[in-house]
Formats: C-alpha cells, structure tokens, sequence
C-alpha cells in the first residue's frame, strides 16, 4: 500500500491542499473546516481506490466509514441521526485511543 498523501500548505495562495497521483487537489483555506473536511473525502476515496484493505490504519478506516456515512445516512440531502455529531464524537474518542 502507498503512503497516505499529507495534507500540506500551498504558501503562495494559502491553501491546503493534496497531491494524489500526481494531480494536486486544492481544498480551501489552509487549516479550515472545509479543507479538512475535503482532504478527508479525498483521501477516503483514495483509500477505497487501493483495493486492499490491509495495513489500514485506524485513522484510515475511520476515514472510510465518514465517507460512507456522508453518504449512506442522508434523508432529502440532510443528514440523519445516525450522521453528523454523534458519529464524529465516537470517531474522535476511537481516534484518540488508538493513532
């Protein structure tokens, strides 16, 4: 399996941003909500893409379950009680624990 690709600070616009397979990402402001939040989804894409579930990180998983979630508990486009809140909350105490 590759290594992750790393969220980084692109200094000369101020964003953040990702390079995967060659082809550089740009996420929004650097260390915002919102670029955390698309590097995850990139990276949770990415992660699916590499077919082999071994040698996953906890952090990794967690990434994968998010993406799944944002998408599988939706109601009319909203989120639903089983996203949102509750399940970054459970998330980050796992996270803390474990990476």
């Amino acid at each position: 399996m590759q290594k992750k690709p790393a969220y980084q600070h692109h200094k000369a616009t101020g964003q953040a941003r990702v390079t995967i397979n060659g082809k550089d990402h740009y996420l929004g402001p650097h260390d915002s909500e919102e670029s955390h939040q698309k590097y995850d989804d990139l990276i949770a894409d990415w992660l699916a893409e590499q077919g082999d579930p071994s040698g996953l990180t906890v952090g990794e998983l967690a990434l994968l379950y998010l993406a799944h979630a944002r998408v599988h508990y939706r109601k009319d486009g909203e989120e639903t009680s089983e996203d949102g809140p509750a399940v970054d909350d459970v998330l980050r105490l796992l996270l803390f624990r474990h990476d």
